[in-house]
C-alpha cells in the first residue's frame, strides 16, 4: 500500500501549520529552517532534508508516515522507510539536475575548444605572425614600431615610403606617420647616399608637404633633418628609439617578440631595407648588428652636409 501511496507533504504542512497554535516563524525556528525556507517547503518549492522532515514530524508531532503520505503508522517509533521513497525521489531530481549540469558544461567546454582550436590556426596561418616569428617583419608591422617611436633615423635608398611622386607630391604609406611624430615632438633624421639620385628636389617636395599637413615649419625644419653622404650603400636601414610602453600596450605581439628574442636594446630596434621595393618584409636587426648600425650611424651623420 504505501508503495503506491500519493506524496502529500506540502498540503499536510499547510495542514499542520494552519492548525498549530505557533506561528509560521516560530514553527520555522525550531525546525531550524527559515521561514522562507519553511515556506517554499510548503508550496512544493523546494525538499526537504531527511533531518529536517523529522524535526518537522517532531515539531508537528505526527509520524513521517502521516507528514509525507498522511498515513499514520501502526508503531509509535519513527519509521523513515515511507520516507526512502521520497528521498530517493528528490536524489534522483538532483542526479538528472547534475547530469544535465555536466552535459551541459561538457558541450560547451567542446565548443570552447574547437573555437580555440580555430582561432590558433588562423593566427598561425596569418602571414604576418609568421614573418615575424622567422624574424622577418611586415610593412604594417615596421609602421607600427614607427608609429610608437620617439626617434627615428632612417638610411635610405629610396624615398617611396615617404614620397610616391615627387612631381605632384603624393605621400607614401608612412607619410601620415610621420607628421603624426612631428607634430608630438618626435625627431626625424634622414640620411641618403649622395650616388643614389639628386636629393634636393626630393627633399625640398617632402619638407613642402609636411609643412602644408602640420602649419608649422619650424617644427618640420627642428624635428626632421635631412643630410647626404658620400658614402656609398647597397641597401638601406632604420632604427628606431621606441616608447615601449605605447607599443606593449598597443601592439602585445610585437613587443614580446622584440624582448623574447632579444631584438631590442636599450629601448633602440633596427632593421635592414631590402634593394627591392616590392619587397614584403624587411629583416630584425640582432642587438650586435643594432649596435653597429647605430655607431655607424653616427659617425656618417656627423660627416654628412645638411639639405
Amino acid at each position: 500500500m504505501q508503495n503506491t501511496s500519493e506524496i502529500k507533504l506540502e498540503s499536510k504542512i499547510s495542514e499542520l501549520l494552519a492548525l498549530s497554535n505557533e506561528t509560521n516563524a516560530e514553527i520555522a525556528d525550531e525546525v531550524g529552517v527559515s521561514g522562507a525556507t519553511l515556506s517554499a517547503y510548503r508550496q512544493g518549492q523546494a525538499r526537504p532534508s531527511f533531518d529536517s522532515l523529522v524535526s518537522m514530524a517532531e515539531v508537528f508531532d505526527v509520524s513521517l508516515d502521516y507528514l509525507v503520505f498522511g498515513e499514520n503508522s501502526d508503531s509509535n517509533e519513527i519509521n523513515a522507510g515511507p520516507v526512502v521513497r521520497y528521498m530517493g525521489e528528490s536524489l534522483q531530481d538532483t542526479q538528472l539536475r547534475q547530469a544535465q549540469r555536466i552535459s551541459m558544461v561538457s558541450n560547451v567546454g567542446h565548443r570552447i575548444s574547437q573555437k580555440l582550436d580555430e582561432e590558433i590556426e588562423n593566427y598561425l596561418s596569418d602571414c604576418s605572425t609568421q614573418q615575424l616569428f622567422s624574424g622577418t617583419l611586415s610593412n604594417p608591422q615596421v609602421l607600427a614600431l614607427e608609429e610608437n617611436s620617439v626617434d627615428i633615423r632612417l638610411f635610405l635608398k629610396s624615398f617611396h615610403y615617404n614620397l610616391l611622386d615627387q612631381q605632384t607630391e603624393t605621400p607614401g604609406k608612412f607619410f601620415t606617420t610621420v607628421v603624426k611624430n612631428l607634430s608630438q615632438g618626435h625627431t626625424y633624421q634622414y640620411l641618403l647616399p649622395a650616388d643614389s639620385e639628386d636629393w634636393v628636389p626630393v627633399v625640398d617636395s617632402f619638407r613642402d608637404l609636411l609643412i602644408d599637413n602640420m602649419h608649422s615649419e619650424a617644427t618640420v625644419r627642428n624635428n626632421c633633418e635631412f643630410r647626404v653622404t658620400n658614402t656609398p650603400t647597397i641597401t638601406g636601414c632604420g632604427l628606431y628609439r621606441l616608447n615601449m610602453e605605447e607599443l606593449r600596450s598597443e601592439h602585445p605581439v610585437i613587443y614580446d617578440f622584440l624582448l623574447e628574442h632579444d631584438y631590442c636594446s636599450n629601448r633602440w630596434v633596427g632593421y635592414t631595407i631590402g634593394p627591392a621595393e616590392s619587397a614584403q618584409g624587411t629583416m630584425v636587426m640582432d642587438t650586435d648588428h643594432l649596435l653597429e648600425s647605430i655607431n655607424i650611424f653616427e659617425y656618417l651623420w656627423e660627416k654628412a652636409e645638411p639639405i
